[in-house]
């Protein structure tokens, strides 16, 4: 189990939070919680499990699509003010990253 929240401070990583770079910089930064998109533990993922549960970082997992859509809603203001037309498709979330 993890602990309290230190230093009020939360990692986010929409993409690539399921890597030991990752978890190593927040511990390296003395961050407990990651917030990403991908919080599945498989083949990949599974040495930055070990290293979270090792090192007590609590993860919370939003999934791939939820962690990410914002900066393409974002991409999209950007482009419409730019003068070309450009529209955010809404999928659903894959709840197999969880």
């Amino acid at each position: 189990m993890g602990k309290a929240i230190i230093n009020n401070r939360v990692g986010v990583c929409a993409g690539g939070g399921n890597d030991s770079g990752v978890v190593s910089e927040l511990i390296d930064n003395g961050v407990n919680v990651l917030i990403s998109g991908l919080s599945r533990n498989n083949e990949y993922s599974s040495a930055a499990h070990e290293l979270e549960k090792e090192n007590k970082i609590n993860l919370i997992g939003g999934t791939h699509y939820s962690s990410e859509k914002f900066a393409c809603i974002a991409m999209c203001d950007y482009f419409n003010k730019l003068g070309l037309q450009s529209d955010f498709l809404e999928d659903t979330p894959c709840l197999q990253d969880l």
